[in-house]
């Protein structure tokens, strides 16, 4: 888990956390003075982290309330038996508006965008479960978790353990601001 709770004390837009989350990435990225490939990288991740929530699933779940889904955050409670071990970060790789946006990247790009988006809680590294997801034949899932699972090491390769992990401490840092924020307003 990340540190922070499943749940909420109010419940949020799926678009207001998303762009929460995305000015905190930004700011981030200002601070640190990241080079403009990395700020944007960070940024597109941020923009896409979440989209895995839209799934009826996770909304029913996270018990969202029927009227103005997606929500990205709730009250809760959650009921894991629904749930069935759906992991929101695969379904946001899987998303078909984020495959679109991941293939107008070049390949570098692409990659760290995509790993990004997968490791947002940890998981990625490099193995990402495929239970709860039912939009894929098996085979297939399979074959997207195996290709999580290169595309880790591929990036492990280039940027080094640590710098890997430095990377993806930054999107982590500005979804936990978003979170903070929204349970400290």
């Amino acid at each position: 888990q990340d540190g922070l709770s499943l749940t909420n004390s109010t419940n949020q837009s799926l678009q207001e956390h998303v762009n929460s989350v995305v000015k905190h990435a930004d700011a981030i990225a200002l601070g640190l003075t990241l080079s403009a490939p990395l700020s944007r990288v960070l940024s597109l991740a941020a923009k896409l982290h979440d989209e895995g929530k839209k799934a009826n699933l996770w909304q029913q779940a996270f018990n969202a309330p029927k009227d103005n889904r997606p929500f990205g955050k709730t009250k809760g409670p959650i009921n894991h038996q629904i749930l069935k071990g759906y992991r929101h970060e695969f379904g946001s790789l899987l998303d078909p508006d984020v495959k679109v946006e991941l293939a107008r990247l070049d390949e570098d790009l692409r990659d760290l965008v995509a790993h990004l988006i997968a490791a947002h809680h940890g998981h990625a590294r490099p193995l990402m479960p495929t239970d709860g997801v039912d939009v894929l034949p098996p085979q297939t899932l399979q074959g997207e978790a195996t290709a999580i699972a290169l595309r880790f090491a591929r990036l492990q390769a280039r940027y080094g353990p640590w710098g890997l992990a430095w990377i993806e401490s930054l999107l982590r840092a500005a979804d936990q601001r978003a979170s903070g924020e929204k349970e400290t307003a």
